[in-house]
């Protein structure tokens, strides 16, 4: 691990990543000595990666020792969702009137690729769940730079983290990963059509099922 970010610095953000992209989850615990070993570092920064993460209410140390992720609470998930789509719609009708023919064709080359992965048999789950979240992401972020409002940008980036490790769990359902993109699809084709009001009525949809998966899986929704 290199500068010009610290090795502390460079642990919290593999940790961050790994939260956001589902590759650990809420509740799991995090073992130091194992972080250590897969980035090849000592114990030492690792430490000091965990006290920014609980500091900033990530992770939560344990009465028996160690650390683990922090759940997502029933008011946080229904709060990010209420938020989430306003913005994203707000954000889809903006693109709507200025996305230009390259973002379209990006956002075409994701959605083969998308659904080239979805149809392969050979690889595993969590390498496809993984792929997809990428894909995922960077199909919204398009969008989001495509509505060229540095303010919307601003307060979309402000819940990133929150927005991204909420759609991770919402994304473990392999049965809802076509439906998702075969809306993407279906969002391509308003975006091309300069249609903002079938854009955001859609994209209010699009995300339902994805709260419904983060219900699903939540700890909360266990008890």
């Amino acid at each position: 691990m290199q500068p010009p970010k610290s090795i502390p610095d460079q642990i919290y953000d593999y940790v961050i990543e790994q939260i956001q992209s589902g590759q650990i989850r809420e509740g799991e615990r995090l073992i130091e000595v194992k972080i250590a070993e897969t980035l090849e570092t000592s114990r030492t920064p690792v430490r000091e990666a965990f006290r920014c993460l609980e500091h900033e209410g990530i992770i939560e140390r344990l009465p028996q020792g160690g650390v683990r992720v922090m759940a997502i609470s029933e008011n946080t998930v229904q709060e990010i969702f209420g938020i989430r789509g306003a913005l994203e719609s707000y954000a889809m009708g903006l693109a709507c009137g200025q996305i230009n023919r390259d973002d379209l064709d990006e956002l075409k080359i994701m959605r083969n690729k998308a659904f080239d992965l979805i149809q392969d048999k050979f690889m595993s789950k969590d390498e496809k769940r993984r792929r997809l979240f990428e894909l995922n992401t960077r199909f919204h972020d398009t969008v989001y730079q495509a509505a060229n409002s540095q303010y919307l940008l601003k307060l979309i980036n402000n819940l990133r983290f929150m927005v991204l490790r909420i759609r991770a769990a919402g994304l473990r359902e392999e049965s809802g990963w076509r439906k998702a993109w075969e809306d993407h699809e279906q969002l391509i084709e308003y975006l091309e059509q300069r249609d903002p009001e079938k854009a955001t009525a859609l994209m209010r949809v699009h995300i339902e099922p994805v709260k419904k998966g983060v219900e699903k899986h939540s700890r909360w929704k266990k008890k």
